[in-house]
């Protein structure tokens, strides 16, 4: 009769903690789907901006941004990073998907020896500092 009492009680608490379990997951599910969500709504409203500067039959349309210099675009997709503590040539390229070659060309660095406070260009990258 005791052992009976101890398995339905077992059984009962791993039910309680997998419901339990269960809620926290599906709270996490529904925060991310929100955040996704979010970003979703962000890229639609970029995308109508986009689409409302088209290019018609009769050349640019008038409300049209000008096209960037190739000096100003260059501007554009490049960052810049201020190196810290426990940084690597290697870390700050995979965080900013590019290559330690391209980091180290861009910088015309002829080592990976950085040193915390430089300042690094970050080719195709939005200013990270």
């Amino acid at each position: 009769m005791k052992t009976t009492a101890l398995t339905s009680t077992v059984i009962a608490l791993t039910a309680a903690t997998l419901f339990a379990q269960g809620s926290s997951d599906i709270e996490f599910l529904r925060a991310r789907a929100d955040a996704q969500e979010r970003k979703i709504s962000q890229l639609e409203k970029e995308l109508n901006q986009l689409k409302s500067y088209h290019i018609g039959k009769s050349g640019v349309h008038k409300s049209a941004p000008a096209i960037p210099s190739a000096k100003s675009a260059r501007s554009l997709m490049a960052g810049e990073y201020e190196v810290k503590k426990g940084d690597s040539l290697s870390r700050i390229a995979r965080r900013n998907k590019t290559t330690v070659a391209a980091i180290m060309k861009a910088n015309r660095l002829s080592s990976d020896g950085i040193r915390i406070g430089q300042k690094l260009r970050i080719p195709g990258a939005a200013s990270s500092v």
